[in-house]
């Protein structure tokens, strides 16, 4: 009676963390090929990103602020993740101008981006970016 006891248990956490990790994809904002609506830094706020991947490709990532907008002294970081959750690229820059470039295979990534202005602008624009997603 133990046994399975703890083989249900076992089997309820399991799918549980199934369940929360499908539903965390569905409230991510997903990005595609193109570029992407604009976002802010907020420091201590990363955004999270859902990328889904259909073949094979060379995922390529970069951030860009509009040609009017100074990026300078944006630190931004950006983490890419795969579908077991594993660390498989990071960029990050000073600028505000991170780039990356990986391998991937089929299924669900996730991109995390967070940044600090330390320009102590009160102008927000410079804080504003857009991402850039290509797959080659």
């Amino acid at each position: 009676m133990k046994t399975s006891t703890l083989l249900l248990a076992a089997t309820m956490t399991f799918f549980t963390a199934v369940t929360q990790a499908n539903d965390e994809h569905s409230r991510l904002p997903t990005l595609s090929a193109g570029v992407s609506e604009t976002y802010g830094l907020v420091a201590g706020k990363p955004l999270r990103f859902q990328i889904a991947v259909e073949h094979d490709a060379v995922l390529k990532i970069s951030s860009r602020h509009f040609a009017a907008d100074s990026s300078k002294n944006n630190l931004m970081a950006a983490v890419l993740r795969d579908p077991q959750g594993n660390v498989v690229a990071t960029a990050s820059d000073d600028n505000g101008h991170f780039s990356l470039e990986q391998d991937v295979q089929e299924g669900y990534y996730q991109l995390e981006v967070a940044g600090n202005s330390i320009s102590g602008s009160a102008d927000e624009n410079g804080r504003s970016y857009s991402l850039n997603v290509a797959f080659e």
